[in-house]
Order: structure tokens, then sequence, then C-alpha cells
């Protein structure tokens, strides 16, 4: 916060809202308003004059709440029945360019510095950053599309208020423009030849490309009821780079498990692993991350490769198993007793790799003359330093626990 304070030559006008009658209706919340409140007046001292902060008390049916509501400010639901409660901060520019965190919930505390600071980086950028997103199994909404009647995640609308402009990218496409700073690949699944070579020459050109594999889907698991066989197509694609993926077999971890019913008695489930700081690598990814629900979710093994970095970003504990996926279907306490095999080893959970990407393919794959001919040069060596962030979870980003309603839940935040 400090660096970016320093180096900050975009004015911004901060806006704080909160409820007139807070300390009577809410003593303890008016507290933390009056904590939030010193640290925007640092800020603003920090700011090298750059930065400006006013306070507005905002008062039911009057100017001040119509205001908020302008900048995103939503009213607070505390479950007391209390109506009309409003605490939350807006950020914008000379040019109108604003940001909100419609809520300052207290539960934040210790994340709301990250918090209103990138707020601030978001409307003080000159250029927004743009992600490519390929869901080949749900689909993320184009708002360049109205006639297509998709809701966004609340990850999606998430990653936008950090200042991302979201890029839909077809899971058939054989290009993928270089001013696409990053790529995510959610639930890969029979990735065709076209896609390949298009994540290979990306990750050639010195891309960042992050996959989110999945060996056992509980959102379509929820959607079917039945259990699918996941082949992602890109085992191979994956071995060209030192690491190994099992689409069949899931990781469990029993000293880091969620406690769940099963057959009408509680116990330790270990299939639901509850990443937690001691299993997560110290890490700029890791960043303000307390805990990962990871459900069902697969692991990675990695054969080192000559000029490539690699860095294990989360693991289980040595006391781990693992289940066949298949097995799922209907599983019950003695069903799991019986399949899941304690193998007292660590897994790769999230895995980084850094370096020269070598090239997958040694010639375009595709033999349509007309395609080919619209693609650009073919890239046969390794050009730039390129990033590929493997997670063996991709359910975390849709999971209800993490993303059920973007900015009211901490975890929202967090994952993102």
């Amino acid at each position: 916060t400090i660096n970016f304070l320093k180096n900050n030559t975009e004015q911004v006008n901060i806006k704080f809202f909160v409820s007139k009658d807070l300390q009577a209706k809410n003593p303890k919340l008016a507290e933390y308003a009056e904590y939030l409140r010193k640290l925007l007046v640092e800020y603003k001292n920090k700011g090298n004059g750059y930065i400006d902060v006013g306070v507005i008390d905002v008062v039911p049916f009057e100017n001040s709440q119509y205001e908020a509501e302008k900048y995103g400010i939503t009213e607070l639901n505390l479950g007391d029945g209390i109506k009309y409660q409003f605490l939350g901060v807006s950020f914008s520019n000379l040019n109108g360019k604003f940001q909100s965190i419609p809520q300052l919930i207290e539960q934040r505390k210790e994340n709301v510095e990250d918090d209103i600071t990138r707020m601030l980086a978001v409307v003080t950028q000159k250029r927004k950053p743009y992600l490519g997103i390929i869901s080949p199994l749900f689909s993320v909404a184009d708002e360049n599309n109205p006639l297509k009647n998709i809701k966004n995640w609340p990850f999606v609308n998430a990653v936008e208020k950090f200042g991302y402009n979201i890029v839909p990218i077809r899971a058939t496409t054989p290009y993928i423009e270089e001013s696409v700073d990053v790529v995510l690949l959610l639930y890969p699944l029979e990735v065709d030849t076209s896609l390949r070579y298009a994540l290979d020459q990306y990750l050639v050109k010195g891309g960042k490309l992050i996959i989110l594999m999945d060996a056992f889907s509980e959102e379509r698991f929820r959607d079917q009821e039945e259990y699918y066989s996941y082949r992602s197509g890109l085992t191979q694609f994956l071995e060209h780079h030192g690491v190994s993926y099992n689409e069949y077999v899931l990781a469990g971890d029993n000293e880091n498990s969620r406690v769940v019913i099963m057959d009408g008695k509680k116990v330790q489930y270990p299939l639901k692993i509850d990443i937690k700081n001691k299993m997560l690598a110290n890490h700029v990814i890791n960043k303000n991350i307390d805990k990962i629900y990871y459900n069902h979710g697969g692991f990675f093994e990695y054969k080192k490769q000559d000029g490539m970095i690699a860095t294990i970003i989360a693991e289980t504990s040595k006391n781990s198993g693992l289940l066949l996926a298949e097995k799922m279907t209907d599983l019950g306490y003695s069903d799991l007793e019986e399949n899941y095999i304690v193998t007292d080893k660590n897994y790769i959970l999230s895995l980084l790799l850094e370096g020269k990407f070598r090239p997958y393919y040694s010639y375009p794959p595709m033999n349509d003359p007309e395609l080919i001919s619209k693609l650009p040069i073919f890239i046969g060596s390794p050009e730039n330093y390129g990033k590929l962030l493997l997670v063996g979870d991709a359910d975390i980003v849709n999971e209800v626990l993490w993303n059920n309603e973007s900015g009211a839940k901490s975890g929202v935040f967090d994952i993102t």
C-alpha cells in the first residue's frame, strides 16, 4: 500500500458512507466504522495530495441514501431486523470511473487494507488487464452477446470489480491473442487439437495460463446426479512438461478433512479437504488466503525438467489417501471405508511451472489450409518466459461454500 501511494499520480476521491445513527443502532459496528475512518485518513495522509477522503452521513430517504445507492453501496443485513444501515466506500477518479466496496463487514478487518488498495489500483490504472476464460463445461456469460441469456458467475463479477476485462474464449479456438494477459481454463473436457495448439503457442510466447482440472465435478454431479468420467484431453500435453495427472483418482487428506454426516453419524471425510496456511507455500499467489475448500479434487506429480522452475503451491499432509472417482456415486460410510486407500504420502494439489516452455507441437497440427492461412507464424521454439499454474479442483471457482454471493462472503474475494 505504501509503495502504491508513493508512486500514484492519479487524483482519487474516496467517499466513506456510514449511517448517521449507526452508534445508536449498532455500537459494535460503529467502532469498526471509526477504525475504517482512521484507516482512510491514513491513506489521505500518505497519498501525496492525490487522495481525498470525505465522510457522508447516510440518513434514510434523504439525498445521502440516494447518493450511497448511486455509488453501489448496499444496505447491510445484520440479521437483527434493523433496516437502512449503510457502511461502504466508493473510489472515483477525475474521469468519473469508480469502484465501490458495497458493504464493509467486520469479518474482513484483516483483509480490508488489501481490498481498499485493490480498488484504488483499479480506478487509477491506465489499462485494464485482459483475462481470457475458457470453460467447456459451464458457459461464461458474454456481455457482447445479449442473445445468450446467461447470468455471469459471482466469481466473474468479482474479477471484473478487481479491474479485469473478461474475454470469453471459445473451447475450439486455434489461437489466443497475445493481448490477453492471463488465460483461465476451467473444467478442461475433451480438449481438441485446436485448443491444445492455441494453449501451446500461448505458453511458448510467454503467456500466463491457469488450468483448473477436475476428476469429479460436483457442479455437474449436482446437476445430472450421476458420475461422468472426465477425459481432459491434456494428459499428454502436461506430461510433455513433466506433469502427471490421473483423471480418475481423487486425493484425500485425513489430517485436514472436514466432519460430515454419513449414514447417520459424524465422520471425518478425507475427500473434503480444508487447505489451510500450513499446506500453502510461502508465495505471493497465496497472499491473504486463510482456507480453500477443496472438495473431491485430483492431484499432480512432477518430474524435474531442465530450465523449468517448479513450485508446489499447495499439498496434502502425509496422512493422506486415494479414491477412484467412479466410486463417488451413492458413496456411504461403509463404501468409503472399503474403497478409500490410505497411502501415507503427500499429494500436490496445486503446482506452478515457470520458464521457457518447449513447444508440444513441432508444426501446426491442423489440416485445414484456409484455417492455417489465418493463423500467425508458427512458433517452434520458446520465445519468452511463461507461467503455468495447475490446480486439481475446478469447483472452487463456483462452489456455493465460496462463491454463493459475491461480496457478502469473504471467501469470494480471497479465492479470486
